[in-house]
């Protein structure tokens, strides 16, 4: 059995302060860790992407189970990047890789929310996507 420990950001930061120390005893070392940094840096780190909440824009209270959140954008070939809200209203944080995304919330009986957001690289973008009912139909 395989234990694995995702590198932090603060022991990264450290290491990479003396790298070039080993450069001459370590090339493939040193090179190996350069690009492994760089892929971290273009893909993104655990905390990186989409926080939000799902408000009624009239009371400003949370809405509970039945909200969804999606990337439109997001590409075909990968698993497609959709949540759903919490008892309380909230999703869950979507880890999004550096780019501009655009955003579809919905929830029942309110009309569909587009957006689009940025993210940086190390950001969470949070959003607090306030939802407009849609009236009942005239008797």
């Amino acid at each position: 059995m395989v234990i694995q420990k995702p590198i932090m950001d603060e022991q990264i930061t450290y290491f990479s302060g003396f790298i070039n120390d080993f450069y001459i005893k370590y090339p493939d070392f040193v090179n190996s860790f350069r690009a492994i940094t760089k892929k971290l840096d273009t893909i993104g780190k655990r905390n990186q992407g989409l926080s939000s909440g799902m408000f009624d824009s009239v009371s400003g209270l949370r809405l509970g189970l039945g909200g969804i959140s999606a990337i439109t954008n997001y590409p075909p070939v990968k698993k497609v990047k959709i949540e759903k809200t919490n008892t309380m209203g909230l999703l869950p944080l979507m880890n999004l890789k550096v780019g501009i995304w655009k955003t579809k919330f919905s929830f029942r009986r309110y009309f569909t929310q587009y957006g689009t957001i940025t993210i940086d690289y190390r950001k969470v973008v949070t959003i607090k996507v306030m939802m407009v009912a849609v009236p009942p139909p005239p008797l």
